[in-house]
C-alpha cells in the first residue's frame, strides 16, 4: 500500500489542478468584450500551468504516486506509463492556450475568442481524462479514492 504521505501528496495535487481548471473554466466564459477578459484568462491559465507542473513534480518523481502504484501493483505499470506519457501534451496544451491569449487582440475578435475558447476546451477534456485515469490507477492498486477533485 502506498504511504499515506505519497496518497496525500497526489489528493493535494489533484484538488489544486481541479481548481486550476475551474477557474481557467470560469475565466473563459466570462464576457469576452469586458477589458479584463484577456488578463483573467492569463492569469487563471498562468495558475493552472503553475499547478500542473506542481502535480507533476509531486507525481511523477521518484517515490511519488506513480512510482509506489507501479512498485505495489507492477500490472499497472503501462498505466502509470501512460500518465507520465499525458504530462508533455498537456504542457503543451497549457502553453498553446497562454500563446493564444497573449496573441489575441483587445478587446478580442470573434475569431479569437472562438479559437481560445476550443483550445481551452480541448485542454480541459485532456485533464480531465488524465485526472480519471490517474483516479483509476489508484483505485486499481489500492481501492483508494482520491477524491474527485
Amino acid at each position: 500500500m502506498a504511504s499515506n504521505e505519497a496518497l496525500d501528496a497526489a489528493r493535494t495535487r489533484r484538488t489544486a489542478l481541479h481548481s486550476a481548471m475551474v477557474a481557467v473554466e470560469d475565466a473563459a466564459q466570462a464576457p469576452t468584450k469586458s477589458q479584463t477578459w484577456r488578463a483573467v484568462l492569463f492569469a487563471a491559465l498562468d495558475d493552472l500551468s503553475l499547478a500542473l507542473e506542481d502535480h507533476i513534480a509531486t507525481v511523477d518523481t521518484p517515490g511519488g504516486i506513480i512510482d509506489r502504484v507501479v512498485t505495489d501493483a507492477p500490472r499497472l505499470e503501462v498505466a502509470g506509463q501512460r500518465l507520465r506519457a499525458d504530462h508533455e501534451p498537456l504542457r503543451e496544451q497549457v502553453a498553446a492556450a497562454i500563446n493564444a491569449v497573449r496573441a489575441a487582440d483587445s478587446p478580442p475578435s470573434d475569431d479569437d475568442v472562438t479559437v481560445i475558447h476550443e483550445i481551452i476546451l480541448e485542454l480541459v477534456v485532456a485533464l480531465s481524462r488524465h485526472r480519471q485515469r490517474g483516479s483509476d490507477f489508484v483505485w486499481e492498486a489500492y481501492d483508494v479514492d482520491i477524491g474527485g477533485h
